[in-house]
């Protein structure tokens, strides 16, 4: 009897194990359904029939106001944006389209750079800025799907400054190209001339935007600085050129060398790319 008995009490524990397993692996069925669909929903945020002014704004400044003026998207900040952003009269950010850059990655995949810059209104019609102050640079990465829409993997809306007066002098605003500094790799450029004290002076900065590194490694510090120099240097003191030029590798990464002439000298320096820290390192 006590057999029997035990025997029953093990074959309702095995039941309730076994329901309770079932309704745990329900909830978790439940979870990972739901986990999905917000996923599949962020997925498709990312997702872009074309890259249209009207559209970028839309879609990466959540529906802002459009000042078709000044082509410029009228966003709120909130507080933490508030800190580093300029706010214009209205209490709003104002951020233009700038630029978009095409080039074909190491996957054969066609890319586009999508810049931004956002600039202080004082007024409706007077855009202006302390004069070492440059304007926020945003900037989005896209890849072409097989279907021809676009896909977004990074967005910033600001990852660096440029220019003077916090860019209301389009002369003071700075410029932007891709450069070739690998075999089919490719970085951001970013020029600006500044001039204070008597002097002048040109600083340039170049910046990781591939997803991949040529090792086919993922890339995962994009936008990160890999390398920055003065162009030139024009003051009371000094009177010197600097020039960057790659030496071509196949398959590979170019060393570069900075090349600074002027009063009767010439200076170069030797840098390689590494990946391990997504820089030129100086050779020494």
């Amino acid at each position: 009897m006590l057999k029997l008995f035990s025997l029953a009490v093990l074959v309702f524990m095995l039941i309730g194990c076994i329901n309770q397993h079932k309704q745990s692996i329900l909830k978790n069925s439940k979870d990972t359904s739901l986990f999905e669909q917000v996923e599949n929903k962020v997925d498709s945020e990312k997702i872009f029939p074309n890259l249209s002014q009207q559209l970028l704004f839309k879609v990466l400044f959540d529906n802002p106001d459009v000042d078709t003026v000044n082509n410029e998207a009228k966003w709120m900040p909130n507080f933490s944006e508030r800190m580093n952003f300029p706010i214009s009269y209205d209490g709003k950010c104002h951020t233009g389209l700038d630029t978009i850059m095409y080039y074909t990655a190491q996957d054969s995949i066609e890319r586009a750079v999508v810049l931004f810059g956002t600039y202080l209104y004082y007024n409706k019609n007077n855009r202006c800025g302390p004069h070492g102050e440059g304007a926020p640079i945003g900037i989005a990465l896209f890849a072409k799907r097989n279907d021809g829409r676009w896909q977004v993997s990074t967005f910033n809306k600001s990852f660096t400054s440029l220019g003077l007066f916090v860019g209301a002098d389009k002369k003071w605003r700075g410029s932007y190209s891709l450069l070739r500094m690998g075999d089919k790799w490719t970085c951001l450029e970013l020029h600006q001339d500044n001039c204070a004290n008597g002097g002048a002076s040109g600083t340039e900065w170049l910046y990781s935007i591939e997803d991949n590194f040529l090792s086919a490694f993922p890339n995962q510090n994009t936008l990160n600085q890999i390398l920055a120099f003065d162009t030139y240097i024009d003051d009371a003191e000094q009177n010197v050129k600097t020039k960057l030029v790659f030496i071509k590798h196949p398959k590979s990464y170019y060393d570069a060398d900075l090349i600074t002439t002027g009063e009767g000298k010439t200076g170069i320096k030797h840098y390689q790319f590494s990946e391990e820290a997504n820089c030129y390192l100086e050779k020494k």
